[in-house]
Protein backbone atom coordinates (compact mmCIF):
# COMPACT_ATOMS: atom_id res chain seq x y z
CA UNK A 1 0.00 0.00 0.00
CA UNK A 2 1.36 3.44 -1.05
CA UNK A 3 0.21 6.53 0.92
CA UNK A 4 0.11 9.93 -1.14
CA UNK A 5 0.14 12.89 0.93
CA UNK A 6 -1.08 15.87 -0.93
CA UNK A 7 -0.63 18.50 1.35
CA UNK A 8 2.20 20.17 -0.20
CA UNK A 9 0.42 20.73 -3.49
CA UNK A 10 -2.61 21.69 -1.50
CA UNK A 11 -0.55 24.33 0.30
CA UNK A 12 0.07 26.21 -2.97
CA UNK A 13 -3.05 26.49 -3.99
CA UNK A 14 -4.18 27.63 -0.67
CA UNK A 15 -1.76 30.54 -0.86
CA UNK A 16 -2.83 31.55 -4.31
CA UNK A 17 -6.30 31.62 -3.47
CA UNK A 18 -4.79 33.79 -0.21
CA UNK A 19 -3.26 35.78 -2.54
CA UNK A 20 -6.47 37.18 -4.10
CA UNK A 21 -8.67 37.48 -0.77
CA UNK A 22 -10.47 40.00 0.94
CA UNK A 23 -10.58 40.37 4.65
CA UNK A 24 -10.92 43.26 6.75
CA UNK A 25 -8.40 44.12 10.08
CA UNK A 26 -9.71 42.23 12.83
CA UNK A 27 -11.22 44.08 15.64
CA UNK A 28 -11.38 42.96 19.10
CA UNK A 29 -14.03 44.33 21.76
CA UNK A 30 -15.78 42.81 24.27
CA UNK A 31 -14.55 39.32 24.34
CA UNK A 32 -14.98 38.70 20.44
CA UNK A 33 -12.70 39.73 17.45
CA UNK A 34 -14.51 40.42 14.49
CA UNK A 35 -13.92 40.85 10.73
CA UNK A 36 -15.39 40.43 7.08
CA UNK A 37 -14.02 38.05 5.19
CA UNK A 38 -15.18 38.05 1.49
CA UNK A 39 -16.05 35.04 -1.01
CA UNK A 40 -14.27 36.94 -3.71
CA UNK A 41 -11.37 39.51 -4.41
CA UNK A 42 -13.60 41.68 -7.13
CA UNK A 43 -17.04 43.20 -7.89
CA UNK A 44 -18.61 42.38 -11.01
CA UNK A 45 -21.33 44.90 -11.70
CA UNK A 46 -24.52 43.44 -11.35
CA UNK A 47 -23.48 40.22 -9.85
CA UNK A 48 -24.16 39.11 -6.42
CA UNK A 49 -21.43 38.18 -3.96
CA UNK A 50 -21.35 36.99 -0.24
CA UNK A 51 -19.40 38.99 2.39
CA UNK A 52 -19.79 37.58 6.17
CA UNK A 53 -19.01 38.40 9.53
CA UNK A 54 -16.99 36.02 11.33
CA UNK A 55 -16.85 36.46 14.67
CA UNK A 56 -13.98 34.52 16.98
CA UNK A 57 -15.02 34.61 20.96
CA UNK A 58 -12.87 33.87 23.87
CA UNK A 59 -13.01 30.45 25.41
CA UNK A 60 -16.23 30.17 27.35
CA UNK A 61 -18.04 33.20 25.75
CA UNK A 62 -20.97 33.54 23.65
CA UNK A 63 -22.79 35.99 21.12
CA UNK A 64 -26.68 35.50 20.12
CA UNK A 65 -28.49 33.89 17.07
CA UNK A 66 -32.14 35.23 15.75
CA UNK A 67 -33.57 34.33 17.80
CA UNK A 68 -31.86 34.30 20.65
CA UNK A 69 -34.45 32.82 23.10
CA UNK A 70 -35.70 34.02 26.08
CA UNK A 71 -32.83 36.45 26.59
CA UNK A 72 -29.92 37.98 24.89
CA UNK A 73 -29.29 40.38 21.35
CA UNK A 74 -28.88 38.99 18.16
CA UNK A 75 -25.78 40.21 16.52
CA UNK A 76 -26.32 43.28 14.09
CA UNK A 77 -24.67 43.88 10.94
CA UNK A 78 -25.51 47.60 10.09
CA UNK A 79 -24.29 48.03 5.90
CA UNK A 80 -23.00 51.27 4.70
CA UNK A 81 -22.54 51.04 0.91
CA UNK A 82 -22.30 53.00 -2.17
CA UNK A 83 -26.00 54.28 -3.21
CA UNK A 84 -27.40 51.23 -5.76
CA UNK A 85 -26.35 48.14 -4.04
CA UNK A 86 -29.05 45.70 -1.66
CA UNK A 87 -28.49 43.74 1.08
CA UNK A 88 -30.11 40.56 2.08
CA UNK A 89 -30.49 39.61 5.69
CA UNK A 90 -27.88 38.01 7.75
CA UNK A 91 -27.91 33.85 6.36
CA UNK A 92 -27.71 32.78 10.71
CA UNK A 93 -26.43 29.41 10.87
CA UNK A 94 -27.62 26.72 13.01
CA UNK A 95 -27.08 28.07 17.02
CA UNK A 96 -26.51 25.92 19.69
CA UNK A 97 -28.89 25.98 23.26
CA UNK A 98 -27.06 27.94 26.53
CA UNK A 99 -28.78 27.85 29.89
CA UNK A 100 -27.99 30.90 31.82
CA UNK A 101 -30.22 31.08 35.24
CA UNK A 102 -33.70 30.40 34.42
CA UNK A 103 -33.01 31.51 30.66
CA UNK A 104 -32.42 28.83 27.65
CA UNK A 105 -31.00 31.07 25.07
CA UNK A 106 -29.53 30.62 21.65
CA UNK A 107 -26.35 31.65 20.20
CA UNK A 108 -22.57 31.06 19.00
CA UNK A 109 -19.17 30.07 20.82
CA UNK A 110 -15.92 29.65 19.52
CA UNK A 111 -16.11 31.18 16.16
CA UNK A 112 -19.09 31.75 13.84
CA UNK A 113 -19.58 33.16 10.43
CA UNK A 114 -22.76 35.07 9.01
CA UNK A 115 -23.20 35.28 5.62
CA UNK A 116 -24.64 37.53 3.85
CA UNK A 117 -25.41 38.42 0.20
CA UNK A 118 -25.02 42.05 -1.43
CA UNK A 119 -25.91 42.79 -5.32
CA UNK A 120 -24.11 45.50 -6.66
CA UNK A 121 -26.11 48.01 -9.87
CA UNK A 122 -25.42 46.29 -13.13
CA UNK A 123 -24.90 50.25 -14.14
CA UNK A 124 -21.22 50.22 -11.68
CA UNK A 125 -18.35 51.07 -13.91
CA UNK A 126 -15.11 48.62 -13.85
CA UNK A 127 -11.98 50.09 -13.11
CA UNK A 128 -13.10 51.71 -9.68
CA UNK A 129 -12.60 50.43 -6.10
CA UNK A 130 -15.99 50.24 -3.84
CA UNK A 131 -16.02 50.09 -0.09
CA UNK A 132 -17.66 47.86 1.77
CA UNK A 133 -18.21 48.95 4.97
CA UNK A 134 -20.33 47.43 8.22
CA UNK A 135 -20.65 48.09 11.87
CA UNK A 136 -21.55 45.09 13.89
CA UNK A 137 -22.84 44.43 17.30
CA UNK A 138 -23.18 41.77 19.85
CA UNK A 139 -23.99 41.22 23.11
CA UNK A 140 -21.48 38.77 24.51
CA UNK A 141 -21.80 36.71 27.89
CA UNK A 142 -20.09 34.37 29.75
CA UNK A 143 -21.97 34.97 33.32
CA UNK A 144 -22.16 38.46 32.86
CA UNK A 145 -22.91 40.13 29.39
CA UNK A 146 -20.94 42.51 27.75
CA UNK A 147 -21.93 44.58 24.90
CA UNK A 148 -19.33 44.67 22.01
CA UNK A 149 -19.09 46.59 18.27
CA UNK A 150 -16.65 46.76 15.27
CA UNK A 151 -16.30 49.42 12.27
CA UNK A 152 -15.38 46.64 9.35
CA UNK A 153 -14.32 47.56 5.98
CA UNK A 154 -13.08 46.04 2.90
CA UNK A 155 -12.07 48.01 -0.53
CA UNK A 156 -13.11 45.64 -3.64
CA UNK A 157 -11.90 46.34 -7.08
CA UNK A 158 -14.78 46.16 -9.84
CA UNK A 159 -13.93 44.45 -13.03
CA UNK A 160 -15.97 43.09 -15.89
CA UNK A 161 -14.90 39.57 -15.81
CA UNK A 162 -14.61 36.48 -13.73
CA UNK A 163 -13.41 37.61 -9.65
CA UNK A 164 -10.55 35.77 -7.84
CA UNK A 165 -11.52 33.57 -4.94
CA UNK A 166 -11.40 35.31 -1.57
CA UNK A 167 -10.46 33.72 1.63
CA UNK A 168 -14.06 31.89 1.84
CA UNK A 169 -15.92 31.57 4.76
CA UNK A 170 -15.15 27.65 4.57
CA UNK A 171 -11.78 28.72 5.33
CA UNK A 172 -12.83 29.99 8.53
CA UNK A 173 -15.33 27.79 9.69
CA UNK A 174 -16.33 24.52 7.53
CA UNK A 175 -20.30 24.37 6.37
CA UNK A 176 -20.18 27.97 5.90
CA UNK A 177 -21.18 27.59 2.41
CA UNK A 178 -18.48 29.15 0.46
CA UNK A 179 -16.04 26.95 -1.31
CA UNK A 180 -11.77 27.25 -0.75
CA UNK A 181 -8.82 25.34 -0.32
CA UNK A 182 -8.52 23.15 2.36
CA UNK A 183 -5.80 20.39 2.96
CA UNK A 184 -6.71 16.72 2.06
CA UNK A 185 -4.94 13.72 2.82
CA UNK A 186 -5.38 10.62 -0.15
CA UNK A 187 -4.78 7.16 0.36
CA UNK A 188 -4.58 4.85 -2.79
CA UNK A 189 -3.67 0.57 -2.46
CA UNK A 190 -2.14 -0.79 -5.19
Amino acid sequence: MKTFHLIPAILIVGATALAASQESTPVQSAHVTARLVSETGEIIPGKPFTIALRLDMEEGWHTYADPSGDAGMPTKITWSLPQGFKVDKIRWPDAKDFILGPFKTRGYDGTVVLPVTITPPETLQPGQTVRVAAKAEWLACQVACVPGSADLALDLPVISGVPAPGTGAANAVPGAGFIGPSAVSVSLQR
